[in-house]
């Protein structure tokens, strides 16, 4: 569909790519739900929602906004889809199929948490196509001067995501 619509764009026809879009977002996402009030990441919340709802694992919340968010959409995207993605991912394989995400944008502290089961069976999948979220996640966290952590405690998983709220840092 985005690829549909990008060579629309190439071809000058913004109406036809606007009303594929258009016609995508309410099959994707359903409904308007509003997280916060920054337009990006309510779509990646609702499209991890989603997911969440395809994976019987239930996704939750918490988001506190102080300021403006400083980050490059690119990043933010790249950032939150891969922090989600692995919780859900490991969430999924539990009994108590939750995932916890919250973040903070005064510093932007984006928090993973859910439970793990380390004796369970993974889905077989294409090795070349995973492997590199760890390392985008911490690319990007050092890219605004922040850190990425992960703290396990029993059957417990919290990452723990920092970035400076001003924009690329000088580096």
């Amino acid at each position: 569909i985005i690829s549909t619509a990008a060579g629309f764009i190439e071809l000058g026809n913004y109406e036809k790519a606007l009303s594929i879009l258009t016609n995508a977002g309410s099959d994707v996402f359903g409904s308007n739900e509003k997280f916060c009030h920054n337009e990006l990441i309510n779509i990646i919340l609702q499209l991890k929602k989603n997911t969440a709802k395809q994976a019987d694992t239930e996704l939750l919340f918490d988001i506190t906004e102080s300021s403006k968010l400083n980050i490059d959409d690119y990043d933010i995207c790249r950032l939150l889809n891969n922090l989600i993605d692995n919780s859900i991912n490991a969430a999924q394989l539990t009994s108590e199929k939750k995932s916890f995400v919250s973040i903070d944008r005064d510093e932007v502290v984006v928090k993973t948490k859910n439970r793990f089961n380390s004796t369970a069976k993974r889905p077989k999948r294409d090795e070349s196509k995973h492997g590199f979220g760890t390392k985008i996640i911490k690319d990007i966290a050092k890219k605004y001067g922040g850190k990425y952590s992960v703290e396990i405690s029993g059957d417990e998983y919290v990452t723990v995501t920092t970035l400076r709220n001003y924009g690329l840092s000088v580096n």
